[in-house]
């Protein structure tokens, strides 16, 4: 059984394409070596960016504030990753007493796919990402 301990060029590819700059890659593939970490700012020549498990779940905030309209209220939706359904769902859920309510959940069928369609969604929403400011890439 074969694991995958960071993205793949086609997910790096669609992370890159939602605005998440190369320079949060914190491993890098190359076409010779494969796989490699990255312990500098800059992605070299012939190098592509590669995030972790642990870089992905970096960037996903742990809240997102909600601005309820029409009762003029803001809910905070909290973080949620499990395995569900032979893989793993990211969901942003908001409990208050008994009741709980899902802003958005996503499925994917390993870890690193969830998170990976956890930031899309997040990008196309207008939400931010942690640790990131503005920019990303023209792919």
């Amino acid at each position: 059984m074969k694991h995958q301990i960071a993205t793949s060029r086609d997910q790096a590819a669609r992370l890159l394409k939602c605005g998440v700059p190369a320079e949060s890659a914190d491993m890098l593939h190359n076409e010779s070596t494969g796989l490699e970490v990255n312990v500098s700012e800059e992605i070299p020549s012939g190098y592509n960016p590669a995030w972790s498990l642990s870089a992905l779940c970096g960037l996903l905030p742990k809240e997102i504030k909600v601005d309820e309209s029409p009762y003029d209220e803001v809910q905070e939706y909290g973080l949620l990753i499990y395995p569900f359904m032979g893989g793993w769902q990211v969901d942003y859920q908001y409990c208050d007493n008994d009741e709980c309510q899902c802003l958005k959940c996503v499925h994917g069928t390993d870890l690193i796919e969830a998170c990976v369609k956890a930031i899309e969604w997040l990008a196309e929403d207008g939400y931010k990402l942690n640790g990131i400011e503005e920019g990303g890439e023209n792919v």
